[in-house]
């Protein structure tokens, strides 16, 4: 049972679940194991690298933020930082009513969502951007969840939607 907890905290890591996609192009493309091995670690830490970097933008549009909340106070505006990568990463950082968890398993469900569509329909194409695949992951997850869905709701639908955007 412990095992099986560990697989399921190691998934809802965007980080891991990218790597995880790096991994099986590079053996579908029948690399050599020190390929795979450099290309899976090299996209873990990129977006590893990726999620510091955010956390450090969004620490600096904070007093950005705050200061035209102070200017707009008084008129019944709300503002926020707007950057995407940013929203999504400080989302799944806190890890708000599991929606670190649905981001993940978007971002998962919702690749291979894709490239099944890519193998039975004429767009041969896989769109390999891999930290947009995350913040579209996140955009749906999050608009779904936030629309009240439950968490299983939102990992049954939100991929599905994601997977058919994906250019």
């Amino acid at each position: 049972m412990q095992i099986l907890l560990f697989i399921i905290q190691l998934i809802q890591i965007p980080a891991i679940i990218l790597g995880l996609i790096a991994m099986v192009g590079l053996i579908l493309q029948q690399k050599t194991f020190g390929e795979v091995l450099s290309g899976t670690v090299k996209t873990i830490l990129g977006l590893l690298i990726l999620s510091v970097g955010i956390g450090a933008l969004i620490n600096a549009l904070i007093p950005i933020q705050n200061m035209f909340q102070a200017g707009f106070s008084g008129t019944g505006l709300e503002t926020f930082v707007t950057f995407d990568e940013g929203v999504v990463g400080a989302v799944q950082s806190a890890n708000v009513n599991n929606i670190g968890a649905a981001i993940a398993f978007t971002l998962l469900f919702g690749y291979i969502f894709h490239i099944i569509l890519a193998r039975v329909t004429p767009f041969k194409y896989l769109y390999q951007t891999g930290h947009m695949i995350w913040i579209h992951a996140g955009a749906f997850a999050i608009l779904f969840y936030s629309s009240g869905l439950s968490l299983c709701w939102t990992v049954a639908l939100a991929p599905s939607v994601d997977g058919l955007c994906m250019p």
